[in-house]
């Protein structure tokens, strides 16, 4: 509980004075993800963000992020809509571990979005994860209005099949089954993301 609490003060000293503007070209979301693979203890984590457009092509995110692990991180940046199909993004931030209390991590992604795909790559670096750098990437099909299925890749997860369903507008829970191939682990992730 105290660490939800430290996330939400977090999240509102970033997106306070924005968020009570209530604009909007201003989105505010969270997700839950949890995973588990084969003969380990499951890891959750949760993450907030916020974005806000200053102009049709011009804005800013803020991401919060606190794992079980006891791992948090934040980083805030600029992001460009290149067309309408095309956004990208970098920033800088902290993170906290038990090894390195305050450290320096960057971040950037590129999203790409249609009628009928959506793809999406996130990079991080700096900190002290010793894994090196790290992302996640994922391609997905609209199948239909409401399910989309695809493909997914996370560093030390490895990759395999994502599916998705959005119940509602802001609302869409995923799970995906990744195999490492270097581990020859697989890890099973159910998450619920929303934004209002």
């Amino acid at each position: 509980m105290k660490k939800l609490c430290t996330f939400i003060l977090s999240l509102l000293c970033f997106t306070s004075l924005p968020v009570m503007a209530a604009e909007e070209n201003s989105e505010l979301g969270f997700w839950f993800e949890a995973g588990a693979a084969s003969g380990k203890d499951h890891a959750s984590w949760l993450t907030g963000y916020y974005d806000h457009s200053f102009t049709d092509s011009i804005g800013v995110y803020v991401i919060v992020d606190t794992e079980s692990d006891r791992y948090r991180e934040f980083y805030v940046g600029p992001k460009l809509k290149v067309n309408e199909w095309l956004e990208v993004g970098i920033a800088v931030g902290r993170e906290v571990t038990r090894e390195t209390p305050n450290s320096l991590r960057r971040n950037a992604f590129v999203l790409v979005e249609t009628d009928k795909v959506s793809a999406y790559v996130t990079y991080e670096n700096g900190g002290s994860r010793g894994t090196g750098p790290w992302h996640k990437a994922y391609a997905l099909y609209k199948v239909t209005d409401s399910v989309s299925a695809g493909v997914m890749n996370e560093t030390l997860l490895g990759r395999g099949p994502r599916v998705a369903y959005m119940p509602a507008k802001n609302i869409e829970v995923w799970g995906a089954l990744l195999h490492n191939s270097d581990t020859k682990e697989t890890t099973t992730l159910l998450a619920v993301n929303f934004s209002f």
